[in-house]
């Protein structure tokens, strides 16, 4: 009998049961540690703690006094409402702002990286930890909502429907949070300002416009279409800054540009299903999100500087020709990002050609392909004016910004009619020369499709600032491209 069978004989039955399932064990562990350290923390208890004790006062107050709030609404209703927002928009994003800035600035990301967790669950983990601990402050908000039920003139199906629309608002905007906290300081403060004057009107036209489409359109069926096309929009957004979290973390080998880069197409396919199915007003709506996200995608995707890997090269190689060309339109780096633009848009172009076709309306292909050329040039010139400038490579994100605000400026002030008055020449020179250069050009082409523009050689103006971003963009990019070739030939040799 060997030594290990022995000491088994010897050993007490205690010893020998079954390891007991801990809760621990069937989770994530990077879910685990995050949901350890966030429930201790002081932000996260005090903050339960102020939620509890104020609702508890004002519910007190609104019982003795019968106090009435503006619109016959009870002041207990409206401090529920503004504390259940907080708790469900604007803490968990505020959380998200700092999840990653830590690990980033005390270099602990290899620390990570070191224990087997991949990017995705280290990234999936703090998301989904701040998520649990949303869930648990708004279970704690359950009892108020109840009890608001015997102040009358309360709809608690109507009022879990909006608690569960902010919940995954609130996820979205945690994910956009953990893409931000990657971000310098100072662009954190600015996304953090943007978001304050951005979403509630957002979410206040959302609910408007919800209303508006219930009220107008009638069936419940189309309403629920509605909030079906807003959960799409919101899941794939909220997979998109995912994945562009992972990117802080993610190693260069690994290479996370394909998903994100299908995401516009993602938009759209529910506008091409209501197009087909006749509901243009939705499909219309659809487009405009689909539009917001592409500029978005786009100018992300330009401004990450990156150079390509032999090992990015590698799933690619061994298929067939169409294949490997569109293994260039996933590889890191601008140039990469501006031919896969080209292609996004030239199937957007396509597909509206054909929904011209088939539905036997006017909408206007002609003007829209132009439109759609010179989106191209006007998100990939900035781009193309800052890869001029050697020691830009931190500073590329600021740098194209700038750039699309100063030629966004010079579109307002071409078409001011006060100054056109006051010197017509020279204002008439400088709206020829918004024409002519990329981006400005595109603002013109999208408010000039309802009403033409007078100025004569408009079209030459535009072909030719439009050849010049393509010339540019050629001649620029030829390192980039001779790398990827170099590197296909050391993945052969590896192969």
């Amino acid at each position: 009998m060997s030594h290990e069978t022995s000491a088994k004989a010897v050993m007490p039955e205690a010893v020998l049961e079954p390891e007991q399932v801990d809760f621990p064990t069937w989770l994530p562990p990077m879910l685990v540690k995050e949901l350890r350290q966030g429930l201790r923390t002081r932000r996260f208890v005090g903050g339960l703690i102020a939620v509890q004790a104020v609702l508890a006062l004002v519910f007190v107050f609104s019982f003795a006094s019968e106090a009435v709030a503006g619109g016959g609404r009870t002041a207990s209703d409206v401090f529920f409402w503004i504390i259940t927002g907080s708790v469900l928009l604007v803490a968990p994003p505020l959380r998200a702002l700092g999840a990653l800035g830590p690990e980033i600035d005390q270099r602990t990301m290899d620390l990570l990286l070191l224990t087997h967790l991949d990017a995705r669950r280290i990234v999936w983990g703090k998301w989904a930890s701040m998520q649990a601990q949303t869930l648990l402050l708004l279970a704690t908000l359950m009892p108020y909502a109840v009890v608001r039920y015997f102040f009358g003139s309360v709809d608690l199906v109507n009022d879990f429907g909006v608690m569960a629309s902010m919940l995954v608002g609130g996820a979205v905007l945690s994910a956009v949070g953990l893409w931000a906290s990657g971000l310098p300081r100072v662009l954190r403060v600015l996304i953090v300002v943007g978001m304050v004057f951005t979403v509630p009107n957002f979410l206040g036209l959302a609910f408007a416009r919800s209303s508006h489409v219930s009220a107008t359109v009638g069936p419940a069926g189309d309403l629920m279409l509605w909030w079906a096309l807003g959960l799409w929009s919101a899941a794939v957004t909220l997979l998109y800054m995912l994945v562009l979290a992972v990117r802080w973390f993610a190693p260069p080998a690994e290479n996370h540009t394909g998903l994100p880069r299908l995401v516009p197409l993602a938009l759209a396919l529910p506008a091409l299903a209501l197009a087909a199915a006749g509901r243009m007003e939705l499909a219309g709506m659809q487009i405009v999100v689909t539009a917001a996200g592409l500029v978005f995608v786009a100018a992300v995707e330009l401004v990450t500087i990156r150079e390509p890997m032999a090992i990015h090269l590698r799933g690619w190689q061994a298929r067939g020709g169409w294949q490997r060309m569109a293994g260039r339109l996933v590889l890191p780096g601008w140039p990469s990002a501006a031919l896969w633009l080209a292609a996004t848009l030239s199937v957007f172009g396509v597909g509206w050609t054909a929904a011209n076709a088939w539905l036997a309306e006017d909408l206007k292909t002609g003007p829209v392909l132009g439109c759609l050329a010179l989106a191209w040039a006007g998100l990939v010139f900035p781009m193309v004016l800052v890869s001029l400038i050697p020691s830009a490579r931190k500073t590329a994100g600021g740098l194209y910004f700038l750039v699309h605000v100063l030629l966004g400026a010079l579109v307002v002030i071409a078409g001011n009619d006060t100054l056109g008055s006051l010197a017509p020449t020279f204002m008439q020179t400088l709206d020829w020369i918004s024409h002519a250069v990329p981006t400005a050009s595109f603002w013109h082409a999208v408010m000039e499709l309802k009403k033409p523009s007078a100025l004569p050689g408009v079209m030459i103006a535009q072909a030719a600032g439009l050849l010049l971003t393509v010339g540019l963009t050629y001649w620029l990019a030829r390192p980039y491209w001779e790398r990827v070739r170099w590197l296909r030939g050391e993945s052969k040799r590896d192969e």
